[in-house]
């Protein structure tokens, strides 16, 4: 029972000395791949480059861990990867807006084209509405003066 119990001690106490090491820099990186990982807009635009970030992320931590003297490579190589992650990504959802534009661009009919010198004209829904058009302002005028009875008789 002694033993047993001795031999479960150094096993809970070998289990909480291999407990990874880990550094605030490493944290901050890891905290920065998994923001652009759940980012709505840019989370699946490039795969491979986070691929490549959390691979540069694991390997400082393997360098943490092992203490080969190579952690601040490592660390920059990290930041580097993630930072080129969010280009890619940022890259790609600039891309897919200007598809999309495009698209758009090439749906739209000109409101008035020349072709072979015929005028085309829009189809009614896209037109634009009629506005009257404003009449021209005029200067303010002095008020007219109505002429006034004399109590003289008129001219002969």
């Amino acid at each position: 029972m002694r033993r047993a119990l001795t031999a479960i001690l150094l096993a809970a106490l070998a289990a909480c000395a291999s407990a990874p090491k880990t550094s605030p820099e490493l944290d901050a990186l890891r905290a920065q791949l998994e923001k652009l990982e759940n980012d709505p807009q840019l989370g699946g635009l490039a795969p491979v480059a986070m691929v490549e970030a959390d691979r540069a992320i694991d390997a400082a931590v393997v360098s943490l861990t092992t203490g080969d003297g190579q952690l601040e490579q490592k660390l920059y190589l990290a930041g580097s990867r993630v930072a080129i992650a969010r280009a890619h990504a940022q890259r790609r959802s600039v891309e897919n807006r200007i598809r999309a534009l495009s698209k758009v661009q090439e749906q739209a009919v000109p409101v008035s084209q020349e072709v072979e010198g015929v005028i085309a004209i829009p189809p009614p829904e896209l037109r634009p509405e009629p506005v009257a058009p404003k009449a021209p302002e005029l200067p303010p005028q002095a008020p007219r003066e109505t002429p006034r009875k004399s109590a003289l008789p008129p001219p002969p």
